[in-house]
């Protein structure tokens, strides 16, 4: 699946450096810096093929019952001493000039290659204890790693590298002998293994983080549908259900502010995201189908400095959605608040005309957030679309929120009272009539 930065950014996956709460964060359980970067390509690069989303799948599934196994194997690792230590800018003692062994030189150089031949011990050690947790797994990747760690350990230069390893280690001389070794014939090899366990690493973090109660594994089939679905970054969150049907391509989600439709797109594409990567996803059921396409036309926005009106930011965007559904088989799409850069009119048929299109096209799955209600009769009587609403109860006097999505669509206004609520209206009366000092 192919997804893109405005999308990751759109659906909370990473957020910015003001935005503590992200899909990524609750995600990340990792035991190293290696590992948490092998997170972050997962979750922005899901797999192209369904049996490799399978396959994660079932690699999540069986460490959940040994998670705490595997995090004991790689805390031990050492990954990011590792990595630091075979990027070393230190010459190798071949090349090295003849320096006084008693220099500040020399002594920072025997300092560094001695913490670092020790992170090689300590994750050849791990790679040991994973390969062995790893090696009967049904998961293709899982055990492919095992595999190649049990392969790689056996190789002449790690084993030669444990042999140095395995006699006294105080000279210079057979200090000297081991950097050379590591850092020169056996740093392909523990490069290796360090990328296995940070993959490893990133599968144990995300097994981890899902086993949670009301999370379960997705099965992939034609239908979107899913049970008790949750914002998983919302604190108690409102569950809801979404059957699509078996014609349904577009969901037109209407509703006044506050109701809740942006929460519940979103919610529907963060499930559809971690689908793809093979986690499971906050609801008690779902099956989906396999999109090899994820995007949103949301978080644009104007670029003064360019001369970009929103409205035309927002055109390139949905250009960029036409030249993605068109590229690939399947597509997962959401357009939240499509053309509120211009007035209501131009919005209302520019809306239309591409939601008629998409609909058209009737592979793809979009999910639309809108306030233009007076497009839904045109949109629901086509079977491919269902309409779908949120409302306040205004029973009251004052609009309560149950975050319920329902058949239909809402006209249901709320800009006023928000208003009057907020005293907007009772502040600029009394500033028009302050006598001027």
């Amino acid at each position: 699946m192919t997804v893109d930065l405005p999308t990751l950014e759109h659906l909370d996956v990473f957020g910015n450096s003001h935005q503590a709460r992200t899909v990524f964060a609750l995600l990340d359980r990792t035991l190293s810096d290696h590992g948490r970067r092998a997170l972050r390509r997962r979750l922005a690069e899901p797999p192209a093929a369904l049996a490799d989303v399978l396959d994660l799948q079932r690699a999540h599934r069986e460490m959940r019952g040994a998670v705490e196994a595997y995090r004991l194997a790689l805390n031990g690792a050492s990954l990011d001493a590792v990595h630091h230590y075979l990027a070393s800018t230190w010459l190798l003692p071949s090349k090295m000039p003849t320096v006084r062994r008693f220099s500040a030189w020399f002594r920072r150089y025997r300092m560094d290659a001695a913490e670092g031949l020790d992170a090689c011990r300590a994750l050849i050690r791990a790679a040991a204890s994973v390969a062995a947790l790893a090696a009967a797994s049904s998961s293709t990747r899982l055990a492919g790693h095992a595999r190649v760690m049990r392969e790689t350990l056996g190789s002449p230069h790690v084993q030669a590298l444990m042999a140095h390893q395995a006699r006294a280690t105080s000279s210079v001389s057979m200090l000297q002998a081991n950097d050379e070794l590591a850092r020169g014939a056996a740093k392909a090899a523990l490069t290796a293994l360090a990328d296995c366990l940070a993959d490893v690493d990133a599968l144990q973090s995300i097994a981890g983080a899902t086993a949670l109660d009301g999370w379960t594994f997705p099965s992939f089939g034609e239908r979107l549908s899913m049970r008790d679905l949750g914002h998983p970054l919302v604190d108690a969150p409102v569950r809801n259900d979404l059957s699509t049907g078996d014609h349904a391509c577009l969901f037109f989600v209407t509703g006044p502010n506050m109701a809740g439709k942006s929460t519940f797109v979103k919610s529907v594409g963060i499930a559809v995201l971690l689908a793809h990567v093979g986690a499971a996803v906050p609801a008690s059921a779902m099956e989906t189908p396999f999109f090899d396409g994820c995007f949103s036309t949301a978080h644009v926005r104007d670029d003064v400095q360019r001369g970009e009106s929103l409205f035309l930011a927002e055109t390139r965007r949905m250009a960029a959605l036409a030249r993605t559904i068109g590229a690939h088989n399947r597509t997962f799409a959401i357009l939240d608040e499509p053309f509120r850069g211009t007035n209501v009119h131009d919005a209302t048929e520019a809306t239309l005309a591409v939601l008629q299109r998409l609909v058209a096209r009737g592979r793809d799955t979009v999910f639309v957030a809108s306030h233009l209600a007076e497009i839904a009769p045109q949109l629901g009587a086509n079977s491919r679309v269902a309409l779908l609403a949120f409302e306040a109860d205004c029973s009251t006097g004052t609009p309560t929120f149950s975050h319920r999505v329902r058949e239909g669509f809402s006209s249901q206004r709320l800009g006023m009272h928000l208003l009057e609520r907020e005293g907007v209206l009772a502040l600029l009366d009394a500033a028009v009539s302050r006598p001027v000092d």
